[in-house]
C-alpha cells in the first residue's frame, strides 16, 4: 500500500510508546505510524534509550531526564506532537505530569498534539484521570484504537463526538515478503505442505513494579498453571487430529516479561515424545515486520499477547484470544471474532481446545469473514489517517503565517 505525499517535510515528535524496549508490539507500532506517514517525514521519538531507538528504527531520539533541552527544542520545531502507545495513560502520576507538560509547552508553541489510535484504561486515580483529560482535551485530533476505548475516551473528555476511531497502526506496516518468512519457518524446523499454528504466550510472574505498567491485574498461580496445561493438551490434539506442527513465537525475549518461558513450560507439560517433535520454540527476537510475515503464513493463531492478535488479524489469518486484559477482547471484537475469545480468570480448557482445532480443521471460512472486514479497517484507517494529515498540514501552514507576519 502506497504511503501519502505531499512534497512537505513534516516534523513529528513521539511520545507514549515503549519505544526503548524490544517487545513486538510496541516496536509494530512505531513502524507502522512510519510507513503511515509520508516517505520525506522526520521523526524524534522521546525514550530513556535514544541509540536503542535510532538503531532500530532509524530516527532521532532524545532522553528527556537526561537531555530536557533537546526535547524542547525537538518539541518547539516539530509539527505535531504524537501521543501513541498501546495505552500510555496509566495511574502513575509523575507519569502523567509528564505527559500533561509535553502537552502544555506543545499549546505554547501552537504544535498540534495527536492522540493516535491508543486503548484507555480505566483510571482511578482522578489527579491522573485529570491529566489524561487535559491532554485530550488539548488534542487536535483525539482517537482510540477499538470502541471500548473510543467510549472510555468519550468519557473521559465528556465529548463523545470528539473522539474518533483510528485502528492500530501495526495493521498498516508492511511484513516481510513471503519467502523471506518461509525461509525463517524452514530454519525453525517447519515443512511446508501442512497445517501450522502459532502461539504467543506471557510470562505473568513478573514483579510488581513491571504489572503496574504492563497488566490489568495479577493472576493467581492456578490460572496459570491451568492455561499452561490447556494449551499442551490444544496442542496435542491439533498433532493428532490435524497433523499440525505448532510453533511459539515470543513477542519479547528480555526478563521479566521472556515469552519464552511459558513456551517451554507447555513443551514440558506435553508428555508423548511424538508430539513433542512437531512443536517448535522460536529463540530469536523477531522485528514487527518479520513477526507480522511469519504470523501471516499460519493457518491459526493462538494469542495472550496482543499484538499477536494484531498482526495476525491483519494478514487475515484467524486467531483466538486469551483474554487477560480488557483491550483483548476489546481488538477481537473490532475484528469481528468477538466469540473467539475466553477469560484467563475464568479459564475453560476444553473451550479453548475445541474450538481452536475447529478453526484449524477448515481456517478458510475464517478467512473469508476477516477479509471483509479487513476491507472496512483499511477504509477507516486511511480515511482518518488522510485528517489527521490535513491536520497537521493546516496548522503548520498558520503557523507560517504568524511567524511571516
Amino acid at each position: 500500500m502506497s504511503r501519502p505525499s505531499n512534497g512537505n517535510n513534516l516534523r513529528i515528535c513521539l511520545t507514549g510508546g515503549w519505544f526503548s524496549s524490544d517487545n513486538v508490539g510496541d516496536n509494530a507500532i512505531l513502524t507502522g505510524i512510519q510507513d503511515s506517514f509520508p516517505p520525506e517525514s522526520h521523526f524524534t521519538a522521546f525514550s530513556s534509550s535514544p541509540s536503542h531507538v535510532q538503531a532500530k528504527h532509524g530516527i532521532a531520539a532524545v532522553a528527556p531526564k537526561k537531555n530536557p533541552l533537546d526535547l524542547y527544542a525537538s518539541l518547539r520545531g516539530a509539527d505535531a506532537l504524537l501521543f501513541t502507545g498501546g495505552t500510555p495513560f496509566y495511574d502513575e502520576l509523575p507519569h502523567m505530569a509528564y505527559f500533561a507538560g509535553l502537552t502544555a509547552a506543545a499549546r505554547v508553541h501552537r504544535v498540534p498534539v495527536i492522540v493516535f489510535g491508543i486503548a484507555l484504561r480505566t483510571l482511578s486515580s482522578g489527579p491522573c484521570r485529570g491529566l489524561a483529560r487535559f491532554i485530550c482535551n488539548s488534542a487536535c485530533y483525539a482517537a482510540a484504537r477499538e470502541e471500548r476505548s473510543r467510549r472510555l475516551m468519550g468519557e473521559l473528555v465528556g465529548q463523545q463526538e470528539k473522539v474518533r476511531l483510528l485502528p492500530d497502526p501495526a495493521i498498516r506496516m508492511t511484513p516481510i515478503d513471503i519467502q523471506q518468512a518461509e525461509s525463517e519457518l524452514a530454519a525453525l524446523g517447519l515443512p511446508q505442505g501442512r497445517r501450522r499454528a502459532a502461539v504467543c504466550l506471557r510470562d505473568f510472574t513478573a514483579p510488581a513494579s513491571f504489572r503496574a505498567a504492563h497488566y490489568s491485574k495479577t493472576y493467581d498461580t492456578s490460572d496459570i498453571v491451568q492455561m499452561i496445561q490447556a494449551v499442551a493438551d490444544m496442542c496435542v490434539k491439533a498433532v493428532a487430529q490435524h497433523e499440525a506442527e505448532i510453533v511459539f513465537f515470543p513477542m519479547n525475549t528480555k526478563a521479566p516479561d521472556d515469552d519464552r518461558e511459558p513456551a517451554r513450560q507447555v513443551g514440558m507439560a506435553v508428555k508423548d515424545l511424538e508430539v513433542r517433535q512437531h512443536l517448535h520454540i522460536a529463540e530469536k527476537q523477531y522485528g514487527p515486520r518479520e513477526m507480522k510475515g511469519l504470523l501471516g503464513r499460519m493457518d491459526a493463531v493462538l494469542g495472550v499477547r496482543f499484538h499477536s492478535l494484531v498482526l495476525s488479524s491483519s494478514m487475515g489469518v484467524p486467531a483466538y484470544a486469551i483474554d487477560y486484559a480488557p483491550k483483548t477482547s476489546a481488538i477481537m471484537e473490532f475484528f469481528g471474532r468477538g466469540q473467539y475469545v475466553q477469560p484467563l480468570s475464568a479459564f475453560e480448557g476444553r473451550n479453548l481446545i475445541e474450538t481452536f482445532n475447529g478453526i484449524l480443521a477448515d481456517p478458510s471460512v475464517h478467512r473469508e469473514e476477516l477479509a471483509r472486514r479487513l476491507r472496512e479497517i483499511h477504509a477507516t484507517y486511511n480515511a482518518e489517517l488522510a485528517s489527521i494529515l490535513e491536520v497537521i498540514q493546516r496548522k503548520k501552514a498558520c503557523r507560517r503565517r504568524g511567524s511571516a507576519s
